[in-house]
């Protein structure tokens, strides 16, 4: 029946256009379970955070661990930056990391996946297995709006005890929800640019339908995204549009991303673009000197006196 449903979406994407995925989650729940022989879990493997933003989507086997180990019988569960509205074309992405190992019936490292408006009522979506980035239409829960998605490990411990390593169950590469349909604007371009504590934006769109604004935002983590400006959009067009500012920052981090989302006229939000910008950082001292030439600093201070 996953099967099915999975193919049926694909063939339902090949007609449509594929809107841009949202990434905007936090942790709010991880209860790890143990490897299969009983033990804690890597520390490399225990940082939840990175479960969060874009999916590597790669199992490629490399020094970097870019997910998060549940362990058997654990689960994480996941926020949204605020409630996803629900259409018959919402899709739920999930993304799992194996490295070497892409059998599902030799090793099945599985996760039941759920999701829910309040953190008490959750709905059961289905079963992931290994990296098949399992698609699943939340339209099926009959729900408005979701902002919880919860993974919970369902992999069978016994089962991994005949290979020569220690196993942790089911990885978190990510999960990506997008809807499957026409897009709001057409992106032509999309550029930022930083210098002297001041970023110039500049993008065109090609075409909007139902827009009514555009957000500019920053993050240091691609986890946290702050609003850095906005434009007033065309509602529709369906010519180039393009929309520019120069704005004061000053940024926290040598590199820096900067995203577009897009408000409809129904109160819908859609994500676009990300920049990476290296935007350097100077930590830079400021030294005070009294009258005389005498370095002035916050441990020392000159009074004035009736010779000075």
């Amino acid at each position: 029946m996953r099967n099915l449903l999975i193919l049926t979406l694909l063939l339902f994407s090949s007609i449509l256009y594929s809107q841009p995925e949202y990434y905007g989650y936090q942790v709010v729940g991880f209860n790890q379970g143990l490897t299969n022989l009983g033990n804690q879990v890597l520390e490399s493997r225990s940082d939840s955070s990175k479960s969060l933003g874009k999916p590597q989507n790669s199992d490629l086997q490399t020094s970097n661990v870019n997910f998060t180990s549940l362990g058997f019988g654990g689960e994480i569960t996941l926020k949204t930056e605020f409630p996803i509205e629900i259409t018959p074309n919402t899709i739920l992405n999930v993304y799992e990391t194996t490295w070497t190992y892409t059998n599902c019936d030799i090793y099945g490292e599985s996760a039941d996946i759920f999701v829910s408006k309040n953190l008490s009522d959750w709905f059961y979506l289905g079963t992931t297995c290994l990296n098949d980035n399992t698609s699943l239409s939340l339209y099926n829960t009959g729900l408005d709006s979701i902002s919880y998605i919860k993974i919970v490990d369902v992999s069978i411990s016994d089962s991994f005890n005949s290979f020569n390593f220690e196993s942790d169950g089911y990885d978190l590469d990510g999960i990506e929800i997008f809807q499957l349909g026409p897009l709001s604007i057409e992106l032509k371009s999309f550029d930022v640019k930083y210098y002297n504590k001041r970023v110039d934006v500049e993008f065109i769109t090609s075409s909007e339908t139902n827009t009514y604004k555009f957000y500019i935002q920053n993050s240091d983590d691609l986890v946290n995204f702050n609003n850095l400006t906005e434009f007033e959009a065309a509602g529709f067009s369906s010519t180039d549009r393009k929309y520019n500012k120069s704005i004061d920052f000053v940024p926290q981090s040598d590199l820096t991303y900067f995203r577009i989302v897009e408000l409809d006229l129904n109160g819908v939000y859609h994500f676009y673009d990300v920049r990476s910008v290296n935007t350097p950082t100077f930590n830079i001292e400021y030294y005070y000197f009294d009258l005389l030439g005498r370095n002035v600093n916050s441990n020392y201070r000159y009074k004035i006196s009736n010779r000075y």
